[in-house]
């Protein structure tokens, strides 16, 4: 069943992979084209901020993605419990909650600078880039995070319903080696019983007026032994 999750999980790995390198190069061609701008004070700088900026986005959203279906990825491999899986989902949670009181620590100092007075034009720039680079992450994480959540949720319905079926068979088996001990039991009575004496000898060695089956647990019943849901005995 873990072979059909990772399958999946790869699959999607793949797909992120694909659509990184392309990502990759557009971000780095309109990060130089907004440099260029801003240098030269061009009327486009503003445009061509905002289209890096959004492409920063969305490369960083992607590795987050990335990133942490990876880690979930080597979670699994662990074939870990569901309670154990759980505290993974929470530390990954509390991870982006810290990364995102960063991001928002950064924003606020950013806020209280003045670009061109506290920094340099395009040291100040960078340092809004790196703030969209985190943001994206977190975005990224949160949005592979909740379809996660959902992928382990049905994981372990199945892991449950499988071992109920489990459960099930072997209750029904375990019946069915009782049945067939407390017949050898019997059996074994009888002939035992046959090879001393006559008939009616065998209510010597305790058995009650009108039973004639031992069952397992040392009573005798009449006909075959039927096991209780509370574990005892009884004839038909």
């Amino acid at each position: 069943m873990l072979k059909d999750f990772m399958r999946q999980w790869e699959q999607r790995a793949q797909d992120y992979t694909q659509q990184r390198a392309p990502l990759e190069q557009r971000t780095q061609q309109s990060a130089e084209t907004a440099v260029r701008s801003i240098q030269a004070s061009a009327p486009s700088a503003p445009e061509a901020l905002n289209e890096a900026l959004g492409d920063t986005r969305q490369l960083s959203y992607l590795y987050g993605r990335y990133q942490t279906l990876w880690a979930l990825r080597e979670h699994m491999e662990k074939k870990p419990s569901m309670a154990v899986s759980e505290m993974w989902l929470q530390s990954q949670v509390e991870g982006i909650r810290a990364k995102i009181a960063a991001s928002d620590a950064a924003e606020q100092d950013l806020r209280r600078s003045v670009p061109g007075r506290d920094l340099p034009l395009i040291q100040w720039v960078g340092a809004v880039e790196r703030l969209a680079q985190d943001r994206g992450y977190s975005e990224g994480a949160t949005a592979e995070l909740t379809l996660i959540n959902e992928n382990l949720r049905s994981y372990y319905a199945a892991r449950a319903e499988e071992h109920e079926r489990a459960v099930r068979l072997r209750t029904t088996l375990l019946a069915g080696l009782a049945m067939v001990l407390s017949q050898q039991q019997n059996q074994m009575r009888e002939l035992g019983v046959g090879s001393v004496g006559g008939p009616g000898r065998e209510r010597a060695f305790g058995t009650p007026p009108g039973a004639s089956t031992l069952c397992p647990d040392g009573t005798y019943v009449s006909g075959a032994c039927h096991m209780t849901p509370k574990g005892t005995y009884v004839g038909d």
